[in-house]
């Protein structure tokens, strides 16, 4: 494939990190049964995602519920994340060739504060969007514009990659070029994509 690449932007979930094994089912373990924790999943979604106070959603949620658990317990599941370091590797090689990247993700404000401390992901990327901070999320294309007009470049420069296909056609219909990212395959998985771009080696 004949293209300029010059920024690469990251999913995190499912392409550089995972949740921490048996997560859903500590989840129902501090929250009781199955409703409640597929109601906190939507009001996730729904309310948080392009803003909004996720340790309070939770703790309402709780209280409404009739659930003791302290909140921050709750919140400790979701900020306990496993990152692919080879692929936090990769991207430094990357980087050292000349390449920006940078991670584009939908996450709310507790995830956002944990990753952005998180070590590591300290110095690994260009750039770091996060939905709740833009007030726009995947799969909507305004949320990569708006990312590409942040970095000053043409769309047919910047390469998306992400393992949910609705979010690789929301880049796609905003201009970026955008791969599908098998879900947690790692760094192998990368080397394709860069493959089919000219970018292995860089």
């Amino acid at each position: 494939m004949q293209t300029t690449i010059r920024w690469i932007l990251f999913d995190a979930d499912g392409v550089l990190q995972r949740s921490a094994d048996g997560w859903q089912d500590r989840l129902l373990e501090l929250l009781g049964d199955a409703s409640t924790l597929e109601e906190l999943f939507a009001a996730e979604r729904e309310q948080t995602m392009t803003g909004g106070n996720f340790r309070q959603l939770v703790t309402d949620e709780l209280a409404c519920q009739g659930v003791q658990t302290d909140p921050e317990v709750v919140l400790d599941v979701w900020r306990d994340l496993i990152v692919d370091e080879e692929m936090t590797a990769r991207i430094g090689q990357l980087r050292a060739g000349g390449l920006k990247c940078a991670l584009a993700t939908n996450q709310q404000d507790v995830r956002v504060a944990h990753m952005r401390s998180m070590p590591e992901y300290d110095g690994v990327f260009d750039a770091q969007f996060y939905s709740s901070e833009v007030g726009l999320a995947k799969p909507d294309p305004a949320f990569f514009a708006q990312i590409v007009q942040q970095l000053g470049v043409p769309t047919a420069e910047v390469l998306f990659i992400d393992d949910v296909r609705a979010n690789v056609d929301g880049a796609g219909a905003a201009g970026l070029h955008a791969e599908v990212f098998e879900h947690d395959a790692g760094v192998g998985e990368l080397d394709r994509i860069l493959a089919a771009y000219g970018l292995v080696g860089r």
